[in-house]
């Protein structure tokens, strides 16, 4: 029993040393806290620059977002590649009170149980409107799941593959404005080579 308690006591010293989950609704822009429409999410999204342990081996992310006026919810299955094998699995962003604030959780592949054991607390960081302002066409979600450790997500997308430079550095300044820590490491750079939809499996 002392063996046990002393390992649960490391634990969670150890854990306290490696910091929690920040509070993700303060790290919104007043243009989503005040502003932010769900509706305009909805449809197809690239993803260029992502911090994600998940995404390790992954190639051609894409994001089809669906929103559902009666519950708020936001449906969007989330396809790649691993090493050349396609891979899809359907994400469920949950509203919580504030706007631009969710908790996601995913359905498993193959109707497996287990989707909703790791739930992650998700802000909408900013997002930016096309000139017609029907759908934005950037968007940065940060993401946390407090396991032992933090477990972090970030997310830069756009609304195509083709983009540039200027603007993910546009997106990162932004990110960082509003209190998104991370280094240029932590960053990957998505691999959209070769990517086609006709080679998807939704599972």
């Amino acid at each position: 029993m002392r063996l046990l308690v002393s390992v649960i006591t490391a634990l969670a010293a150890f854990a306290v040393s490696m910091g929690a989950c920040p509070d993700v609704k303060k790290l919104r822009s007043t243009r989503v806290s005040e502003d932010f429409d769900p509706s305009k999410v909805q449809g197809l999204w690239y993803q260029p620059l992502y911090q994600d342990l998940a995404q390790i081996g992954a190639s051609c992310p894409r994001l089809d977002v669906s929103f559902s006026q009666a519950t708020g919810v936001l449906t969007a299955p989330f396809s790649v590649k691993y090493w050349n094998r396609p891979f899809s699995i359907t994400e469920l962003y949950t509203p919580k009170a504030e706007r631009g604030h969710y908790i996601k959780t995913v359905q498993a592949p193959g109707g497996l149980p287990g989707g909703n054991l790791i739930p992650i607390d998700v802000a909408v960081v900013d997002v930016s409107a096309s000139l017609s302002d029907n759908r934005y066409e950037t968007m940065i979600l940060y993401g946390c799941a407090q396991l032992l450790v933090p477990i972090i997500e970030i997310q830069f997308f756009t609304r195509s593959p083709d983009f540039n430079a200027t603007m993910l550095e546009s997106m990162k300044s932004k990110a960082r404005s509003l209190g998104v820590a991370f280094s240029e490491g932590d960053l990957k750079k998505a691999d959209y080579e070769g990517c086609s939809a006709a080679t998807e499996l939704v599972l």
